[in-house]
């Protein structure tokens, strides 16, 4: 059974939440701004679900109640959590960003992983991440581009807080002016 919630009246973006009910109460949830995507769902929940949307660029976060890791993949966010159910033991969740066409350039990723380790340690968020993520030259173009990316995954994931929250608490998204993305990389 798929249920499935558009709340666009409700807000300036289109919403659907996606609640995969089975004998386990499966579910996950993705939210939609434009051509941006946030997806959040249960680590266990993973395999059996396989949404083709996970199998294509994007940046993401491994979640538990203390602390969080951010990664990225330039072709299939999927195959990198599937290696982290192995590898990192702690989280329970999972967040993604990617974009409804699996167009994001492994630039864009690096760029954005990169923005949101540093906005997270910035908050004094506990973090698994060893590095700053990857260094990376990006145009102009490719720049605005991320600093939108960004600006709607932090409205999508902020505005979503309200009854189960996208990220734990303690790691509020800080809305990063354009200047920030762009500097923060270059």
């Amino acid at each position: 059974i798929v249920t499935i919630q558009n709340q666009q009246e409700k807000s300036p973006y289109m919403r659907n939440t996606f609640i995969f009910n089975d004998h386990n109460n499966d579910h996950t949830e993705i939210v939609q701004e434009e051509s941006v995507l946030v997806i959040k769902g249960k680590r266990d929940e993973l395999l059996p679900l396989s949404l083709k949307e996970l199998k294509q660029p994007g940046v993401y976060f491994l979640l538990s109640n203390d602390f969080l890791y951010v990664g990225q993949s330039g072709k299939s966010v999927f195959n990198r959590l599937v290696h982290h159910l192995s590898k990192r033991s702690w989280w329970t969740d999972y967040l993604v960003i990617t974009d409804d066409k699996g167009e994001l350039e492994k630039t864009m990723t690096e760029f954005i992983e990169g923005h949101y380790i540093t906005k997270l340690r910035a908050n004094g968020v506990i973090m698994d991440n060893d590095t700053d993520g990857n260094s990376t030259v990006a145009s102009r173009f490719t720049l605005s581009k991320i600093t939108s990316i960004v600006h709607i995954a932090d409205r999508l994931i902020a505005d979503n807080r309200s009854a189960e929250p996208m990220m734990p608490r303690s790691s509020v998204m800080c809305r990063a002016k354009p200047s920030e993305v762009s500097s923060k990389r270059s």
